[in-house]
């Protein structure tokens, strides 16, 4: 329909509408001084005031005008604005239908971000009409455009916001809308409050500058409303919060809640509403984006064609206030607002807007990441329970897709009930941080901290496979972890299963490893780099850093693919083996380069911890040959305490002898109870496979054994037939 708006002489159509006139200036003349105060009535009934001709009047016509038109504009104006706010409130509030069966619609995110687009554009495409128009026929005035122009636009804004009633009514016909939310919701139709004024204010500003006699002013001008759409299209598409900002402009009937619940609000906390959204940092960094180009023009304009003070005020002044404002207060307003961003945030979650829940959780992050305080000390005790009773169903049944689709909920879930000692015997180790969050925690470090630092279960896990995460993201989780010092449990998974796309090298490894190197309560340790690039120097720095926690018992490293060599295998190890304390340890090297000397100094290493029960060597594709293999079997040899092995060789060439010499070793270990072997791609032969039996037939507390060797099924049965003879009550697997 905006082609058809486009061609509307909207102020015509009005022409023969006369309206109440509501500037107290025409009723009565005030005299004020310090002495008295005079009051002189000139009207004691309403007046009626006629629409000022000529329309749309060029220079020469608006000095000629009646004075009333101000007045007429002004109280015209106004009164529609309250007629379509009333209009809407009665739509919203008094006009409902409960019938039975029907269940209440929204828009999804997706058809947001496409309506939000497509208004914008229009928005856009009326303001340069108007303007362009006024700037050809000479019709832009002292204030930019006559009256008639912004007249033009409210109206196109007041049908759309009425339209907007009816469309959320349609699509909910039970729930009644607070009067006051569908009140502060038009407040973004105003001057100064919304995006759809502020692109009006900025077209009007460069026809004036096209209309100057100065050719490079012209020139800023043409570049003024090109930057204006590039803004608004750059805006719409890379980064949510921009889009919610503009979609809170220019959607704000769909973007109203359905009521819920939970316990109200004060009327001061939802008008501090509407303060927050003009001071929220994606509003600041629109304002500077949109300000700071027309201000300049502004001041180039006013070079060029004299002084104007009414342009001068209007791009810059009050501009400039608004953003002072926002900067200033946006922290002390955002603290008195908490509890309404908990509500917004979590009744965003049931509404199933994971835009506008991640907007509103990481509003929270940032503030707890400026204040020392507790966010959620004196929360109101009937809100608390409220919210805990939202979000206990949600971790209760595991439902991760929701966390995977919400970028910052879970810090939300933990925070709810990390207030409490006792979580409600929810198992919080299952609680997953997911990597989408890592895009907020990276730009803010703070942010970080604030997610980390309110933490009080000893246990904590990361799962960020496949998020990009990269070094900066593991600097600024390095940082918030080095902050929980009370830790005992650590669980980090930042592998790269698809073409390494975490891209964490040696500087993320050693950020990561400086961290963990302060968590000096750490027992057991979980760190998942698989498929990185950490190299030597990475895996040097982290076995440097943890060789220190001396608390450690249980070590899970999964370092698969990471291009480490000889050189960064030796520093694991001598690490690692001053760590005697370790009754578990976990290492995956698989698909690296170690060589025959690196699994040599491995083996030497780890000869000496000799409390270690539970030991798990995935080796294969390294090229450790025979010789590597035989140092290995006689280091594990002397771990005389191992009940549970689990070794992986495969694809080393190992050969007949290499395995003849492991099966020799391994069958000194007497207390072995669980026995794994991965063995494929040896060239063991036939010979090696008799050595490996006859050796491992004399383990006989073996209850689990598991042989891989990837033989065909007759194969794996004979030698299946061949252990089940000497050990007939085990759990024997032959592959």
């Amino acid at each position: 329909m905006l082609p058809l708006f486009l061609q509307i002489d909207v102020a015509k159509l009005q022409s023969r509408v006369p309206t109440l006139d509501l500037m107290p200036t025409d009723y009565a003349s005030f005299n004020v001084s310090l002495n008295k105060f005079d009051v002189h009535v000139r009207h004691s009934m309403p007046q009626f005031l006629q629409m000022p001709r000529p329309l749309w009047p060029d220079a020469e016509e608006l000095v000629q005008s009646r004075p009333n038109r101000f007045s007429f504009w002004a109280s015209y104006m106004f009164i529609k604005y309250l007629l379509a706010l009333a209009m809407s409130v009665l739509v919203l509030s008094a006009l409902r239908c409960p019938m039975e069966g029907t269940e209440p619609q929204a828009l999804a995110d997706s058809q947001r971000d496409l309506l939000t687009t497509l208004v914008v554009i229009a928005q856009l495409a009326l303001c340069l009409k108007l303007s362009l128009t006024a700037s050809w026929f000479g019709q832009l005035t002292a204030s930019g455009l006559d009256f008639e122009g912004y007249d033009t636009c409210l109206t196109a804004g007041l049908l759309w916001f009425v339209a907007q009633a009816f469309s959320v009514r349609m699509m909910n016909l039970k729930s009644s809308y607070d009067p006051m939310h569908v009140a502060l919701s038009s407040l973004s139709l105003l001057p100064f409050l919304g995006d759809p004024f502020d692109s009006l204010k900025d077209t009007m500003l460069a026809a004036v500058a096209l209309t100057s006699r100065v050719w490079w002013v012209k020139i800023l001008g043409g570049g003024a409303l090109l930057y204006l759409w590039a803004l608004h299209l750059c805006l719409l598409l890379p980064n949510k919060a921009n889009r919610l900002e503009l979609q809170q402009s220019y959607l704000p009937i769909l973007s109203l809640k359905a009521p819920g619940k939970a316990k109200g609000h004060s009327k001061w906390v939802q008008i501090l509403t509407v303060l927050y959204k003009q001071s929220t940092p994606a509003r600041r960094w629109a304002m500077l984006l949109e300000d700071v180009p027309q201000g300049l023009l502004a001041c180039a304009v006013s070079v060029a064609d004299g002084f104007k003070p009414y342009i001068l005020m209007v791009n810059i002044a009050l501009p400039a206030a608004r953003l002072i404002f926002a900067w200033a207060f946006h922290h002390r307003i955002s603290w008195e607002l908490k509890e309404w961003m908990l509500q917004e945030a979590l009744d965003a979650v049931a509404e199933g807007k994971a835009q506008l829940s991640d907007e509103f959780t990481a509003a929270l992050l940032r503030l707890q990441g400026q204040y020392e305080e507790n966010l959620w000390e004196d929360v109101d005790e009937e809100r608390w329970i409220w919210a805990k009773e939202q979000v206990k169903p949600l971790i209760a049944e595991g439902k991760n897709d929701l966390f995977q689709n919400f970028t910052v909920l879970p810090w939300m879930l933990l925070q709810l009930f990390n207030r409490d000692e006792d979580a409600d015997g929810l198992s919080w180790d299952l609680v997953t941080v997911w990597p989408s969050m890592l895009s907020i925690i990276v730009e803010d470090s703070n942010a970080m901290k604030a997610l980390l630092k309110l933490w009080t279960h000893r246990t904590f896990r990361i799962e960020a496979r496949d998020s990009g995460v990269g070094d900066a993201g593991c600097r600024a989780l390095a940082t918030g972890i080095s902050q929980m010092q009370h830790l005992t449990q650590l669980e980090l998974i930042l592998e790269s299963k698809i073409l390494q796309s975490n891209k964490i090298g040696q500087v993320g490894c050693e950020s990561l490893a400086e961290g963990i190197s302060k968590l000096r309560q750490i027992t057991k340790l979980s760190l998942n780099l698989e498929w990185n690039e950490i190299g030597d120097h990475g895996c040097t720095s982290l076995a440097d850093k943890i060789s220190n926690m001396e608390l450690i018992i249980d070590l899970k490293l999964e370092l698969a693919g990471n291009k480490i060599g000889q050189v960064g295998c030796e520093s694991l190890a001598g690490g690692i083996s001053k760590l005697r304390q370790i009754t578990k340890l976990s290492l995956n090297l698989e698909r690296n380069e170690i060589g025959a000397h690196g699994c040599t100094s491995l083996a030497d290493k780890i000869s000496n911890m000799e409390l270690i029960t539970d030991l798990k060597l995935l080796l294969d594709d390294n090229k450790i040959g025979q010789v590597g293999c035989e140092s290995l079997a006689e280091g594990i040899s002397k771990l005389w305490q191992i009940a549970n092995l689990f070794l992986d060789l495969s694809e080393n060439e190992i050969g007949g002898d290499g395995c003849a010499t492991l099966a020799n070793c391994i069958s000194k270990l007497k207390f072995i109870t669980q026995l794994r072997l991965a063995l494929y791609d040896n060239n063991i032969g036939k010979d090696g496979f008799r050595a490996l039996a006859d050796g491992l037939c004399q383990l006989q507390g073996v209850t689990h054994l598991r042989l891989e060797f990837g033989l065909e099924e007759n194969e794996a049965a004979k030698i299946k037939s061949l252990f089940k003879a000497q050990s007939p009550s085990a759990k024997i697997y032959v592959y």
